[in-house]
């Protein structure tokens, strides 16, 4: 005897499979692949190469990203990953540096009020804390993430001002980010302390974004990679200039 189902039951069933299909579909995530190489302003040649893999929501949110870093021969000597969901521009962070054997960690408290900072290696160890003051916090590249967040007013204004975490010093740094040119394709920013004296000592970062999608084109000045030389630590960074190019957004 064929059994007809109850119309109730059935009805049901269908909205929980519609509601499980629009949960998956929120929850779906994509994959933004790019590249940055870095290269000697002066010279021209090839420093490092940066791969990120960054995960994204549906909604184009950024989630989590995975970078390596590795020289022109392909050794790679440095790996980050950077967490998004507690806070877009100050993601939690872990930084290794295969050479030194140093882990970088910084971390956002649960409520938002300070930052931990741990950097630690064979030999030693640092844990500090940054408290927070409601100031417009930026973590490493969360920085990007400023950008594409007050794009508009950025572009209104021409300058926006923030806080930067200098993270070897466990310390912020009031920052401000200026527009000083526009072409047809990009918008050309400025970088730099709005300490009087750190302004003078450190030069000015320069920023190209494509002025569609707002993706970072390139960069020019200090970088966060120290330069080794003969498997020995300099304690300076690379001055570099790096280019960017990206790969479609795919499903993961």
């Amino acid at each position: 005897m064929l059994a007809i189902p109850n119309f109730h039951h059935v009805k049901q069933a269908l909205i929980f499979s519609l509601l499980i299909l629009m949960s998956l579909n929120v929850y779906a995530e994509q994959v933004h692949d790019f590249e940055g190489r870095a290269f000697d302003p002066q010279t021209s040649a090839l420093l490092y190469i940066e791969t990120h893999q960054v995960i994204l929501n549906d909604a184009g949110d950024y989630l989590s990203a995975y970078v390596t870093y590795s020289y022109p021969n392909g050794d790679l000597f440095a790996e980050k990953r950077l967490d998004y969901t507690k806070n877009a521009l100050a993601p939690d962070l872990m930084f290794y540096d295969k050479r030194s054997s140093e882990r970088t960690s910084v971390s956002l408290s649960p409520r938002g009020d300070y930052l931990k900072v741990l950097i630690e290696n064979d030999k030693t160890r640092s844990e500090s804390t940054v408290n927070l003051e409601g100031s417009l916090l930026v973590v490493d590249a969360g920085f990007d993430r400023l950008i594409e967040s007050r794009w508009s007013s950025l572009r209104k204004d021409k300058e926006l001002q923030f806080s930067f975490l200098a993270i070897t010093r466990s310390q912020l740094i009031n920052f401000e980010v200026n527009e000083v040119k526009e072409s047809e394709a990009s918008v050309f920013l400025e970088l730099h302390p709005r300490n009087f004296f750190i302004d003078l000592l450190v030069d000015p970062i320069d920023l190209e974004y494509d002025i569609n999608n707002k993706h970072l084109l390139s960069f020019e000045g200090l970088t966060n990679i120290e330069i080794f030389i003969d498997g020995k630590r300099t304690e300076k960074n690379y001055v570099a200039r790096i280019d960017y190019s990206y790969q479609p957004i795919k499903a993961k």
